[in-house]
């Protein structure tokens, strides 16, 4: 594998340098708001906290439905990549982004693609986006 844009990986390197060596240490409210997010105290957190919480499990979903449309394409597997945003945040595009082979003609669908890209469930994550 060949990286092919390398802006992408400078720019994943410095995400990273910025976290682990300017952005602020662990807070002891974090805890405490995500605990009370999540119990009956939940209406003493701001809505807008709120709602940007649980959008952090959208946008993994909403990104994966645009790459698994080059999946074929690829000269590596997709499905790592959509799984790990999950986890590690939508930074894990910017690798796979470094790393595709951009694709000009229109491919037909996988199987996968045809559960997810189903009109109900893009009406679903506008709704919930």
């Amino acid at each position: 594998m060949k990286i092919k844009h390398p802006i992408y990986l400078v720019s994943l390197f410095l995400i990273f340098s910025y976290i682990f060596l300017f952005a602020p240490g662990d807070m002891a409210g974090n805890t405490s708001l995500i605990l009370k997010m999540y119990s009956e105290e939940f209406r003493s957190v701001n809505p807008l906290i709120f709602s940007v919480f649980n959008l952090l499990g959208v946008w993994p979903m909403f990104y994966g439905v645009l790459v698994l449309e080059e999946s074929k394409v690829q000269e590596f597997p997709v499905w790592p990549f959509i799984l790990l945003s999950f986890i590690a945040g939508g930074f894990v595009y910017l690798i796979y982004f470094s790393l595709r082979e951009r694709s000009l003609e229109e491919l037909p669908l996988t199987p996968l693609q045809e559960k997810v890209e189903k009109e109900s469930n893009m009406y679903l994550l506008l709704a919930v986006g």
